[in-house]
C-alpha cells in the first residue's frame, strides 16, 4: 500500500473494497474503518495471510482468501458483480514489474469477464515499477473494460505511483 495520503482512499468509497495483495492487512483495516460495507482481500503467501487475519480479528466485515488472486477473483466476483466495487490491485512480489509474476493483467481480465457492471473504480498500486510499455498495456486493458474510464495518477511511495481508473 503506497498512497501518500491515505485520505485519498476516502474519495473512492463504495459498497465493496476488493483488495489483491493483502500483505499484513493494514489497508484492509483502514478500508473497514473508512466505511466500506464489505472488504474482500486476497493474499497468496500463507504466512502473510495468517498475520493479516490475526491482526484483523475485531473487523467483522472482512473476508480473507488465500491463493492466486486471478483464480479467486474468477470464483467470487460473480457474487459481487452487481455491487459498486473499489478494486485495489497490489498483488505482486517485491521488485520491478514482471508480467509472469505480477497478476495485474489477469486481474483486469477477471474484472472484465466476471463482473456484470463495468463502472467500478480500479486503483492499481506501484505503477512506478512498471516499464512504460506495461503502463500502456495496463491502460489498454482498463479501457477494454470500459472505454469511458478516466485514468489519472495519485502520489504513492513515489510520484504518480497509483493508477486511478474511474468513470466520471
Amino acid at each position: 500500500m503506497s498512497l501518500q495520503n491515505i485520505n485519498d482512499l476516502k474519495e473512492h468509497i463504495a459498497d465493496v473494497f476488493f483488495e489483491t495483495g493483502t500483505y499484513e492487512g493494514w489497508l484492509t483495516r483502514i478500508a473497514s474503518e473508512f466505511g466500506f460495507k464489505k472488504i474482500i482481500t486476497i493474499e497468496i503467501i500463507p504466512e502473510l495471510f495468517e498475520i493479516s487475519k490475526s491482526l484483523s480479528t475485531e473487523y467483522k466485515n472482512i473476508d480473507f482468501y488465500l491463493g492466486s488472486s486471478p483464480e479467486i477473483m474468477k470464483k467470487i466476483l460473480p457474487q459481487f458483480s452487481h455491487e459498486n466495487i473499489t478494486f485495489w490491485l497490489d498483488a505482486h512480489p517485491s521488485g520491478y514489474f514482471n508480467e509472469k509474476t505480477w497478476p495485474v493483467f489477469e486481474e483486469l481480465s477477471a474484472i472484465k469477464n466476471y463482473c456484470s457492471r463495468n463502472n467500478h473504480t480500479i486503483l492499481i498500486d506501484d505503477i512506478r515499477l512498471f516499464k512504460p510499455e506495461d503502463i500502456e498495456k495496463t491502460k489498454s486493458l482498463v479501457l477494454e473494460i470500459n472505454p469511458n474510464y478516466n485514468i489519472t495518477f495519485l502520489e504513492g511511495g513515489s510520484t504518480q505511483d497509483v493508477m486511478v481508473c474511474k468513470i466520471i
